[in-house]
């Protein structure tokens, strides 16, 4: 929140992990958690806990940067796009610097929708 010299006067914390959490996608009151050095992408509910449910294995991805549900009919309902940056300050190799498409074994549209009903 903006105080009136429009500092910041409050903030509350959803998660803390020992990790570099690079994108996050707003999701059921949670977030979907992109963890970069894991390699991995997890969902932290409203109360800031981790549902061990809904994340990728370590090492799906090679320095995730970014998720993002997408929308349309070129995707299935169980699809999440991933960019992933690879290895930090590495401009030579193909390693990461790519966009995937991750297929998850449950209907991430569906669980979005609900969180807007």
């Amino acid at each position: 929140m903006k105080g009136d010299e429009g500092n910041i006067t409050t903030r509350e914390r959803l998660s803390h992990h020992l990790t570099i959490a690079d994108d996050i996608s707003p999701l059921y009151g949670g977030a979907l958690v992109t963890d970069f050095l894991a390699g991995s992408i997890y969902y932290v509910d409203k109360n800031g806990d981790e549902d061990k449910n809904y994340r990728t294995n370590k090492l799906t991805f090679i320095g995730p940067s970014s998720v993002v549900i997408p929308q349309g009919n070129m995707f299935k309902n169980n699809q999440l796009i991933v960019t992933e940056k690879g290895i930090l300050g590495d401009a030579i190799s193909s390693i990461g610097n790519q966009v995937s498409v991750v297929n998850l074994p449950f209907n991430i549209r569906e669980l979005a929708d609900n969180c807007r009903s």
